[in-house]
């Protein structure tokens, strides 16, 4: 792994880790089965929502339906673009064990 790799992990884990009780490595593990196991791609299908460059979708109905995948947390939307935006992250949070979902404390 390359000095750049490291220093960008190393500040992923002060800045999103560190107040988990998870060690370093359990926390990045945590995430990568957490997104191999969400499926978000499918389950945003459910509700009628694909990857698009021509689709727009109600922020309002995508927030909903991202609530719902998650469990009723409030999942943070980034977008980028003023005329329309266009989502580059849904962040979501988990309590400090790991174990569940929750709205981010921050």
């Amino acid at each position: 792994m390359s000095e750049d790799n490291l220093v960008f992990w190393n500040r992923q884990w002060q800045k999103h880790g560190s107040c988990s009780t998870l060690e370093q490595y359990q926390y990045f593990e945590l995430a990568i089965q957490e997104k191999q196991t969400l499926h978000l791609i499918k389950r945003l299908g459910s509700y009628g929502i694909v990857p698009s460059q021509v689709n727009l979708y109600d922020t309002m109905f995508f927030y909903n339906s991202t609530s719902n995948i998650f469990n009723t947390t409030k999942p943070q939307l980034y977008c980028s673009g003023s005329k329309i935006p266009e989502l580059k992250e849904i962040r979501v949070s988990m309590d400090a064990d790991g174990e569940d979902y929750i709205v981010c404390p921050f």
